[in-house]
């Protein structure tokens, strides 16, 4: 997927926040950044679905999957647009001042910001000429990720969140709010780029679970710090573009992976930090990136050059096979810093992901570029 590259985005815009580190008050991630997150976390489930699938997805809009694409990942992208309220945002008053967006005399705490998540997407698909009822539905869907379905009360709390008390007093605040909200979805717009309007009228039910379900399912990978790290204001500018990819650009990288090798027809996992390096170091060289090694490892004990990044958090996955059948996979997670070597093969690894396990959420390269 490519990344976003806004020039000059709108302080507001990026100090916006969506998730904060329970642990470190310090530690916060833009809402820009997880909206992103998630939209890459539902390209890549679709992306390992058979073709049938994306197929079966694409007729909730009525379109080719090469043209729903674009708009199936924008509107799971809005999923938490509505964290873009004052009701959300005034929970950090702090981060809020750095915004310099304004709050109106008593926001409301208790707003549900999936349900305004829901108001906002859908207002602005109808003005991108969308169908009102399938606007409506397809908002209605998103707004359903964290279980629940918006009641006709809960939308007019929504509502009432998004017009700020609909006064003409307030008309400042509510403008404020309301292109917030319009920059971040152009934004993903610009990284996205759909195009043509569905012609379709409605959701069937079937349609309405699938796409919610999807919200759902990519909200959960999108949100799981080990694959998506905090991010900050400054990652906001400039975010990786594929098509920009040059040879000797150097990232920061986080993968949780299965280091493994076949024998005898048996995938085994590599439970030696040796084999782990030495598996990640392959895999580089099969997708067009270089691992340092360490400068100043001394190797008078042994004549293998020893690499710069950390391998931690061992774990043993469990799931399901389609057939019911139970699965172990042993997973271990790589930081550090790689080097483009291939640009089109690095490029084609962010899209594809790297070994096996990719059904357990395996295999996911996460990048940030060094300056």
């Amino acid at each position: 997927m490519k990344g976003y590259g806004r020039r000059g985005m709108d302080n507001a815009l990026k100090n916006i926040w969506a998730k904060t580190d329970k642990s470190d008050a310090t530690r916060w991630h833009p809402l820009i950044l997880h909206m992103l997150d998630v939209a890459a976390s539902a390209d890549a489930i679709l992306a390992r679905e058979p073709e049938t699938t994306r197929k079966r997805i694409a007729k909730v809009l009525g379109l080719e999957w090469e043209t729903a694409r674009g708009w199936i990942l924008l509107v799971v992208a809005c999923h938490d647009l509505g964290k873009a309220c004052p009701g959300f945002q005034c929970k950090w008053s702090e981060r809020l001042a750095s915004t310099g967006l304004r709050l109106p005399r008593s926001p409301n705490t208790d707003i549900h910001h999936a349900f305004v998540s829901q108001i906002a997407l859908s207002e602005w698909l109808q003005e991108r000429g969308w169908p009102e009822g399938l606007a409506e539905l397809v908002s209605d869907a998103v707004g359903c990720h964290h279980g629940e379905r918006a009641s006709e009360n809960a939308k007019d709390r929504a509502v009432n969140e998004i017009y700020v008390g609909r006064g003409e007093r307030l008309e400042a605040v509510r403008n404020d709010w309301a292109q917030a909200r319009r920059g971040l979805i152009e934004a993903i717009v610009e990284v996205l780029r759909p195009v043509n309007n569905p012609a379709k009228q409605i959701l069937s039910g079937p349609d309405f679970m699938l796409l919610s379900g999807l919200t759902s399912f990519a909200d959960w990978i999108g949100s799981n710090e080990d694959w998506f790290p905090f991010g900050s204001p400054d990652d906001c500018e400039g975010r990786l573009k594929l098509d920009s990819l040059k040879i000797g650009q150097r990232f920061r990288f986080r993968l949780r992976a299965n280091p493994c090798v076949t024998r005898n027809g048996k995938r085994l996992g590599l439970l030696r930090l040796e084999e782990q390096e030495k598996w990640i170091e392959r895999k580089a060289g099969q997708h067009g990136f270089s691992l340092s090694q360490l400068a100043s490892y001394d190797q008078s004990a042994s004549p293998q050059a020893r690499l710069d990044i950390r391998i931690s958090q061992e774990q043993m996955l469990r799931g399901k096979r389609h057939a019911g059948n139970g699965i172990r996979i042993y997973s271990v997670l790589y930081d550090g810093i790689l080097m483009v070597s291939e640009a089109e093969k690095f490029r084609a690894v962010l899209e594809t992901g790297i070994g096996h396990g990719k059904v357990m959420g395996l295999g996911l390269l996460s990048v940030a570029p060094i300056a």
